[in-house]
């Protein structure tokens, strides 16, 4: 019947004007992309990039018609009908998957991808994050759901009214059949056309222009795509590398490392990961904000660097980084993909093996993406995250915020865990004040928290005197003198528009065996575990890229 084929082509087009809209706010949202395109560029690239609007909504709109046709032969109710509320909740999905992705593009530089995967482990300090911090932008997502609601509604009382369906076994059978037509028409729109490959977003850059990619690609497209889509990753080489070729890769990335002489230094050592703490907000790179005065203090104390460079935009993208010496896949963390499969040997536990206890502290959920087990892969023993505070802090110093525990509070039972460690030991901290931007009433705030940024430096004040009161505690503890602090960030939280600023990040070692030293270089996080092992009077590993 040409009547089901009407309404598949009527709800295609609904969640195609959607999506079209969606793409439309996102480029004004982020209007800095485009500044220097002209109005026409601007609208080819939008335009251009409609195959993916149509794919998505082609996606989309088979599941809703499929839906509706299970719903109206169980429920025995009118198909119209029950394709009208499918197509709604397909345009619900459509918006909220659109929402997600401009928020996430706002904090990540880049599109949803496989995080949509990892969303159920912090769904509400997601949501709660979302309310407080992108009020405006998350008032009109929902408005736009009412206004889907009633524009769907509309739609198709005025052009696909319900009308009696008495249907003999022939006409039954005529209307089943035009499942074949519809799933052919969804499949060529899915795929981009009659080619033998699927419409993968890297085609997007086609375009010869990252940032007209990024504007081209339909957010919600590339969200599902990386979710539904497998990702099987082979190693490269099926042998093992031979020493001959690590040296080849050695000698074209690296400087040569000073021989060692003697005995392994035995010192404790604290990775502190700054969540989120961007180099573009301190006073060290040139911000007129006196943000993190304690920092600077400690920095002029210990090894440091002109300035250093994330290698992620996530905190399992940088703790890769850090502990591995080794690059992430572009635009995707080790963690939660194919590649947490592989053998890998990183510093946690390259120094577990030769001796050190490990442990890997954070103060919202231990498997927010994948944190805490993925910090047990690269070789920390234990992993300790909000739960555990809860199991031994009874009287916490300040209330959670949205993600879990103050900074304050996470370092209070790392102390009390690592007084209990033998030593040596190794410890991961990732700090969870700036994972959020709210401060605990009784905290003054640097600025009035009358906008994003502001808020974001006042939280980056607070943590930086929780950081000081911490290094201070275990300098002051006799048991626990014995410990290097690797004070770096896991990588940038809000950053300005430049390129470079999106990964500029603090970074310093404290140590009381090395001097006040800064560096005349621009280094990066891959650098510092080979640094710290050549520094503790260990051979660094061969496969370090730093």
């Amino acid at each position: 019947m040409l009547q089901r084929l009407h309404l598949f082509i009527l709800t295609l087009l609904i969640l195609l004007s959607v999506a079209m809209l969606e793409k439309g706010l996102f480029a004004f949202y982020y209007a800095e992309l485009h500044q220097n395109m002209s109005t026409l560029e601007l609208l080819h690239t939008l335009v251009w990039g409609g195959r993916f609007d149509l794919a998505i909504s082609g996606l989309l709109g088979f599941i809703a018609y499929m839906s509706a046709q299970i719903i109206a032969l169980l429920a025995r109710s009118h198909f119209t009908n029950a394709l009208r509320w499918t197509t709604f909740a397909a345009v619900t999905v459509l918006i909220a998957l659109h929402g997600a992705d401009t928020l996430y593009f706002g904090e990540a530089g880049r599109h949803l991808s496989y995080e949509l995967r990892e969303g159920a482990n912090s769904a509400s300090a997601l949501a709660t994050t979302a309310l407080s911090t992108y009020t405006l932008p998350l008032l009109i997502q929902l408005f736009l759901i009412l206004l889907g609601y009633l524009c769907t509604r509309w739609i198709f009382i005025r052009y696909a009214a319900p009308k009696p369906e008495k249907l003999s076994f022939r006409q039954l059978l005529s209307a089943e059949a035009m499942l074949l037509p519809i799933f052919i028409i969804t499949l060529v729109i899915v795929r981009g056309g009659l080619q033998s490959i699927p419409l993968a977003p890297l085609r997007a850059h086609q375009l010869n222009d990252s940032t007209k990619a990024t504007l081209a690609l339909n957010g919600a497209y590339n969200a599902l795509y990386f979710s539904i889509a497998s990702q099987v990753v082979v190693p490269v080489y099926n042998q093992p590398t031979s020493p001959a070729q690590l040296n080849m890769v050695r000698n074209m990335y690296q400087t040569p490392v000073p021989a060692l002489k003697g005995e392994p230094k035995r010192r404790n050592v604290v990775f502190v990961l700054l969540e989120s703490w961007s180099g573009s907000y301190m006073p060290m790179y040139g911000h007129n904000v006196n943000t993190t005065p304690n920092f600077e203090r400690l920095r002029m104390e210990g090894l440091t660097t002109q300035a250093m460079l994330a290698g992620g935009r996530r905190t399992t993208e940088g703790m890769f980084t850090i502990f591995c010496s080794a690059q992430n896949p572009l635009g995707q963390s080790v963690a939660q993909s194919q590649l947490q499969h592989f053998d890998y040997s990183c510093l946690p536990e390259y120094l577990r093996d030769i001796g050190w206890s490990t442990a890997f502290f954070q103060g919202s959920n231990k498997e927010t993406s994948g944190t805490g087990s993925f910090a047990q892969l690269l070789g920390f023993s234990e992993s300790y995250g909000k739960s555990d505070i809860n199991d031994s802090i009874d009287d916490p110093t300040y209330p959670q915020n949205k993600w879990g525990y103050y900074d304050t509070d996470i370092y209070r039972f790392a102390i009390e865990k690592m007084l209990n460690m033998p030593e040596p030991f190794l410890v991961g901290i990732n700090t969870n004040t700036t994972h959020d931007l709210q401060l605990p009433e009784e905290v003054t705030p640097l600025l009035e928290m009358s906008s994003r940024e502001n808020s974001y430096q006042s939280a980056l004040h607070f943590a930086d005197s929780e950081l000081y009161n911490f290094i201070k505690a275990v300098r002051d503890t006799p048991q626990l003198q014995n410990t290097i602090f690797v004070l770096v960030s896991d990588h940038a939280g809000i950053s300005k528009v430049d390129a470079m600023q999106r990964y500029l990040i603090p970074f310093t070692i404290l140590s009381p065996e090395i001097p006040p030293t800064l560096l005349s270089k621009v280094a990066s996080q891959r650098d510092i575990a080979p640094t710290l092992l050549h520094l503790l009077n260990i051979p660094t590993q061969q496969h370090f890229t730093g």
